[in-house]
């Protein structure tokens, strides 16, 4: 047996463009669809059957995150969702939320 002293390559590289379905619009949107990527300052091409071209991984990054699609499996080079959280509602102070109670320790 022939040992080599190059590492063994597990993963194939990922080859760009990349045609995306999930980023994809049906095919009678894809005019639209080119206008909107432009006027948001990420140019996108769409196939024929309405699939997204992407020509890179940072391409694909800023028009799925602008568009609002994130990759649920993938790491921190990938689109990320975009977690907006709603206001901290203050808490109600307890002698407000049990009057009685708070009557009857205060005195």
């Amino acid at each position: 047996m022939v040992q080599s002293s190059r590492p063994v390559r597990l993963r194939a590289c990922a080859t760009w463009p990349m045609y995306s379905d999930a980023a994809g619009v049906a095919p009678s949107q894809v005019r639209e669809a080119e206008e909107h990527a432009r006027k948001i300052g990420i140019p996108t091409s769409f196939l024929k059957d309405g699939r997204a071209i992407f020509e890179g991984p940072a391409h694909r990054k800023t028009y799925c995150e602008a568009v609002g699609l994130f990759d649920r499996n993938g790491g921190y080079s990938d689109p990320q969702p975009n977690r907006v959280t709603a206001p901290k509602k203050r808490r109600t102070p307890i002698w407000e939320r049990y009057p009685r109670m708070c009557k009857v320790i205060r005195g």
